[in-house]
């Protein structure tokens, strides 16, 4: 028995370290390529370019209806195979689009007021758009991948991904100076490149070809809804701040926020590399099992997540000055009251993998229609009063207020202490240290055949 959990745990772990790689490395691209946009096109053009990019993603978002989430589901479980899951995203992904298209098109006048482009021609609103296709895509192919658990070409596809974003970003914006149509174009053939890595990885399970299963799109629906609602509402909760700094501050605000948001979540990385590889192993375990497990988890990724805060905490103003240029200094306090969010919502992050591996995802839609909520109040309350100093403290609040529901809701569900989530143990990190040796050990023989 010892020998299986010890087993279990090395697997997991292997698996987290691939996820948590991958995104490292990504991460050094995508904070490469933010940098290299933000110095390029100044405050104001960095705030106009998340905000156009931020638009068609966020309707991605909404469209999605939870989809990728089922597709990983249901090609886990083998309840659908990978052609039937395909053709069914194809197809669902053309007509949102459609639909999505026509509202985008007619909201466009009013669109180009709200985002104040005065500079900005109309062919770059209806070119952003072009987003909103390969993004579904991107999405529910990556949840079929997911389901079929191939984290290794997960993990190389988000390398590939945010390498090819800083290499258009310098090459778009920076030789070709094509400023914030370059910054669109390049959210557009990013996620195309993935896409086509996907079809290639899924070439021997599926044939690209639109499709209409209608008990498949059925069970996908049934599924991706109990979630895709807490899906939406958290991303608002991530992004929607964005919104209403423009309409009170302006551009130039948001791209300072947008750079403290961007620092802030570099953070959560390992929460969610964690709650990534958990949802399957828990839905795939019986739930005394997972009652032991996911605290443990939970604990670790916290605690890690929170010595990291602090060094942000005690570097960022230089990396700020050093990297950003100190135009971008007006970032540094909404950083640093994003942080204590940041950290709180580790817990959340894998405690609603867990309980969605249990089969029970509304908790977390409870959880974020709360803190959408505090988000919404706060930042009316706070924004026109302090601006991004509102928003990083509306946000940090509603980040708590979500944390504070997962593990309340986790107790309920489980019958575990409170003691057993959040406090840290020594065992914990003896066991993960331990861990971390096999896994090492493994990958190396590996390497050497």
């Amino acid at each position: 028995m010892q020998h299986l959990e010890r087993k279990e745990t090395t697997l997991y772990l292997r698996d987290v370290f691939l996820k948590l790689g991958s995104g490292l490395v990504a991460f050094v691209m995508n904070f490469a390529s933010g940098v290299i946009v933000a110095r390029t096109l100044g405050a104001e053009g960095n705030g106009l370019a998340t905000l156009l990019i931020l638009t068609p993603t966020m309707i991605a978002a909404f469209g999605s209806l939870g989809i990728d989430k089922a597709n990983g589901y249901l090609a886990g479980s083998r309840k659908r195979s990978a052609q039937v899951l395909l053709g069914n995203s194809l197809s669902w992904a053309a007509m949102t689009t459609l639909v999505t298209g026509v509202a985008y098109w007619a909201a466009m006048p009013l669109t180009s007021n709200f985002l104040s482009a005065g500079g900005i021609e109309r062919p770059v609103l209806g070119l952003a758009f072009a987003i909103v296709p390969v993004a579904l895509i991107e999405m529910y192919l990556q949840g079929i991948l997911w389901g079929l658990n191939r984290i290794p070409q997960l993990s190389l596809v988000s390398v590939i991904r945010f390498s090819s974003q800083l290499a258009l970003s310098v090459i778009l914006v920076v030789i070709l100076k094509l400023g914030v149509r370059g910054a669109v174009i390049a959210a557009i053939v990013t996620p195309g490149m993935c896409v086509a890595l996907y079809l290639v990885f899924l070439r021997n399970d599926a044939r690209v070809q639109f499709g209409y299963y209608r008990d498949a799109l059925k069970d996908s629906l049934t599924f991706g809804i109990q979630v895709h609602l807490g899906s939406v509402m958290q991303f608002l909760n991530y992004r929607l701040d964005m919104f209403v700094v423009n309409y009170f501050t302006g551009t130039i605000n948001v791209g300072f926020y947008a750079v403290a948001v961007s620092l802030a979540e570099l953070l959560w990385y390992l929460p969610d590399a964690a709650g990534f590889v958990l949802f399957p192993k828990t839905a795939s375990s019986d739930p005394e099992t997972a009652r032991q497990f996911t605290p443990k988890v939970a604990r670790l990724a916290v605690f890690i997540t929170g010595v990291a805060a602090i060094g942000l905490f005690l570097v960022s103003r230089p990396i700020i000055a050093t990297l950003y240029t100190k135009e971008f200094l007006p970032s540094l306090y909404p950083l640093w009251i994003l942080l204590p969010g940041v950290i709180a919502l580790g817990y959340s992050k894998v405690i609603f993998s867990d309980l969605g591996g249990r089969g029970k995802p509304y908790y977390g839609t409870l959880a974020s229609l709360l803190s959408i909520a505090v988000t919404v109040g706060l930042d009316l309350v706070l924004i026109p009063r302090w601006g991004i100093i509102g928003a990083a403290t509306a946000s940090s609040l509603a980040y708590i207020t979500n944390a504070a529901a997962a593990v309340v809701f986790y107790l309920k569900v489980t019958g575990n202490r409170l003691g057993d989530v959040l406090l840290i143990q020594k065992s914990d990190v003896e066991a993960s240290v331990n861990a971390g040796r096999r896994v090492m050990l493994a990958m190396r023989r590996s390497f050497h055949g």
